[in-house]
């Protein structure tokens, strides 16, 4: 796969999650002017929802269309194509050491909570025993 291709595919589904966002934040500006959104096909496909896939895809083919966008994006995939990628071990084993190191932290911080916690219940309940 060329890296033309590759940065086209990343442009389209940059846009189609742009417009699934976009049509969230329109239905919720309909909802909230208390306008009625037509539908146009289906439950899913409504005016917000063209308006905000149409306004993604535009974007993504002005900006695929930029000599500079284009130059750094074909760029950023030449460089990605250079990258050594971990094995499944490798990540697994990785996976594993952050998992064991975070459940170690986990526990320190919770100790430490818990300690304070005892110490600072003593001292603001200790009024109560002095007779204060």
């Amino acid at each position: 796969m060329t890296n033309v291709r590759l940065v086209a595919i990343s442009y389209f589904l940059f846009a189609v999650l742009v417009g699934m966002f976009l049509t969230e934040v329109l239905r919720m500006m309909w909802d909230w002017g208390g306008w009625t959104d037509a539908r146009l096909v289906g439950d899913y496909w409504t005016l917000t929802s063209l308006i905000g896939f149409a306004v993604s895809f535009a974007a993504a083919i002005a900006v695929g269309m930029r000599k500079d966008a284009r130059t750094v994006s074909l760029e950023v995939a030449s460089e990605l194509r250079k990258v050594t990628w971990p094995s499944a071990q490798e990540t697994k084993a990785a996976t594993i050491a952050v998992l064991v190191c975070t459940a170690v932290v986990a526990v320190i911080l919770g100790f430490f909570d818990f300690t304070w916690a005892g110490v600072t219940n003593r001292i603001y309940e200790a009024p109560r025993y002095l007779g204060g």
